[in-house]
């Protein structure tokens, strides 16, 4: 009765049923009816998809999975954990530019020896113009490449960046904002609408085939035009949440910072220039972060899980298999899965209310690929109708009482759901 044009027929049919095949003496039979100030699913930017999600889902959900959602979003690195990780990177920097001032200024000079290494860091680079999808996936995987049909959400036209390892300020800048920032207000509403995006949304790992768009949660998250962009979008910003954990380890790692600075002494060739090695020490290690970072993402679609913070166990990535990205890939039996990092981002979304606008795009796809012509604005969640009653004559001990125009009144009624 509330979807489309016919909404005023229905209201009628169902009124003149339910009062005219009363048993009741008193026979009523009402007017043809109007509505008005008609709202529907579609209007005020998904605010009424947040409020009947929120509602179901405290049923659906239950207090158990609200609390493991929200020790999923409150287990990621804090924006204190970014801060001392982009600080390591931004002295050994401030250092070795005041060494190359010093150097130009004719202060210092030093003695050049020949190069004895490659920089691992130029294959890794190479493999990241491939395209986020291409590195983790492979050249021959089969990704869906269909448009979304966007017509509530809005489009991010965005492009992800990778961090260049040789740039400590893009290093520094890809750490920036990685810390979870879970106090905002609305968080239990919010965790509702995540649970719900999560749950009946497809994603890459989901295993049941539909027609339709496949990386459905993808597309909330990312709000690309293209299914391929959404995944490609997904990816790199969980590239970039497993990227400051794997980061904050190997600078706690004493083998590995040894190991990062014998290379980058044996890749510059220079002796002398301490903070020069310093900061290419820091780069390195950054670049081994990264590529552990697409280790784990790889294990993440195979629907593998991966621990939050690694440990020497648990670390896959070694400088010689960094130019090719290549390691011993590790599984692990407790840890996060792909569905995890959504929820993690889904929650994360800076404009809330936009996960409700691209889920709407979503529904209405779904449905319309079964009923051509669907349309969330004909789905009426609240309308006023009017209609001019009337109390027809009745019979009383075998004879038929007249009713006067005093008994026809006009009604007006609220409908809300």
């Amino acid at each position: 009765m509330r979807y489309g044009k016919q909404l005023d027929e229905k209201l009628a049919e169902a009124l003149k049923y339910n009062l005219t095949e009363s048993r009741d003496p008193f026979s009523f039979y009402p007017g043809s009816v109007r509505t008005s100030h008609k709202v529907s699913l579609a209007d005020r930017r998904g605010e009424i998809l947040r409020e009947q999600i929120a509602e179901f889902m405290k049923y659906d959900l239950g207090k158990d999975g609200i609390r493991l959602l929200t020790d999923n979003v409150f287990k990621m690195p804090k924006e204190d954990d970014a801060s001392r990780a982009r600080e390591v990177i931004n002295e050994a920097d401030r250092e070795a530019k005041e060494e190359e001032e010093a150097e130009e200024t004719g202060k210092k000079t030093e003695t050049k020896t020949p190069v004895r290494s490659k920089d691992p860091r130029k294959g890794l680079v190479k493999i990241l113009r491939e395209g986020t999808v291409t590195v983790v996936l492979g050249k021959e995987a089969e990704v869906s490449e269909q448009n979304v049909p966007i017509v509530y959400g809005h489009r991010d036209t965005k492009k992800e960046k990778n961090p260049d390892f040789y740039q400590a300020e893009s290093v520094s800048q890809s750490l920036k904002g990685r810390g979870q920032y879970a106090s905002s207000p609305g968080i239990k509403t919010e965790l509702m609408g995540t649970a719900y995006g999560v749950k009946y949304f497809r994603n890459y790992t989901s295993k049941e085939k539909k027609k339709g768009l496949q990386y459905e949660t993808e597309y909330l998250i990312a709000g690309k035009e293209s299914e391929k962009e959404n995944l490609g979008s997904v990816f790199s910003k969980i590239l970039l949440m497993r990227f400051l954990p794997n980061l904050i380890y190997v600078q706690g790692d004493t083998v590995k910072q040894g190991q990062a600075e014998a290379l980058a002494v044996s890749i510059l060739g220079i002796t002398g220039l301490v903070p020069v090695v310093k900061l290419a020490k820091h780069l390195l290690l950054a670049a081994l972060a990264y590529g552990e970072s697409i280790l784990d993402l790889r294990n993440l679609s195979e629907g593998k899980q991966v621990p939050l913070w690694k440990s020497k166990d648990t670390w896959q990535m070694e400088f010689a298999g960094l130019s090719s990205l290549t390691g011993r890939r590790k599984s692990v039996k407790k840890g996060l899965s792909y569905k995890d990092y959504l929820q993690v981002l889904l929650f994360l979304q800076t404009e809330k209310q936009e996960k409700y606008l691209r889920m709407m795009d979503v529904i209405e796809d779904n449905i319309k690929r079964k009923v051509p012509g669907f349309s969330l604005k004909d789905c009426y969640v609240s309308f006023e109708a009017e209609t001019n009653m009337s109390l027809n004559p009745f019979r009383f001990g075998g004879i038929n009482l007249p009713v006067m125009g005093r008994y026809q009144w006009p009604m007006k009624e609220i409908s809300q759901y």
